[in-house]
């Protein structure tokens, strides 16, 4: 399986199945997406434009999503599984009506939250950086103990942004937590 990461909170996984989760990217996905996943209603995580770009797709996220933008698709709320191999769990996001994370083959994506459930078996976690959060991240990232930790939901672009990302990454690191800042566009394989 190769993932990339597509700028903002956005990550792509291609394998048997192409997923894009949290369709706001700053650079385009690679494959052709089949599975979309919004993890909540803030418009940094999902853009209805970039989601029209994406061609045929099946569309899945909480209602508050398809409320929020006018969107057709998949209602989802924590529990339910997504083609028998995607988790939908269960997560408070800052601010959102209704939020979710989603666990697929290995790899979690903790939307923004700051405090997440453990799936168990997570190879790769990707978290949100914000820096008066740090201490929920690093509990919460102890208590899964994934094999890699990828601090995310971020403009690289925006020095201070990528600050964030730099102070988890080096937090996680005095912890010794494997820990990974991944560049736009670059991609991981597992």
């Amino acid at each position: 399986m190769k993932i990339r990461w597509l700028g903002n909170s956005c990550i792509e996984i291609q394998g048997n199945t192409n997923i894009l989760i949290d369709p706001n990217y700053l650079t385009e996905p690679e494959s052709d997406i089949k599975i979309v996943l919004v993890t909540h209603e803030h418009d940094d995580h999902c853009d209805p434009d970039k989601l029209e770009a994406l061609g045929d797709f099946q569309l899945y996220a909480p209602k508050s999503v398809f409320d929020n933008f006018d969107l057709e698709g998949n209602t989802v709320k924590s529990g339910d599984k997504i083609n028998n191999n995607i988790d939908v769990i269960e997560c408070d996001c800052y601010g959102s009506e209704e939020s979710v994370c989603y666990y697929y083959e290995g790899i979690y994506h903790t939307a923004d939250a700051s405090t997440y459930q453990d799936p168990e078996d997570v190879d790769i976690l990707f978290t949100a950086c914000f820096d008066n959060l740090y201490d929920e991240y690093l509990a919460s990232i102890q208590q899964i103990n994934p094999k890699l930790v990828i601090p995310y939901h971020y403009d690289p672009n925006n020095e201070d942004e990528s600050q964030e990302a730099k102070g988890l990454r080096n937090l996680l690191r005095k912890k010794n937590q494997n820990v990974n800042i991944m560049e736009l566009g670059e991609q991981i394989f597992i």
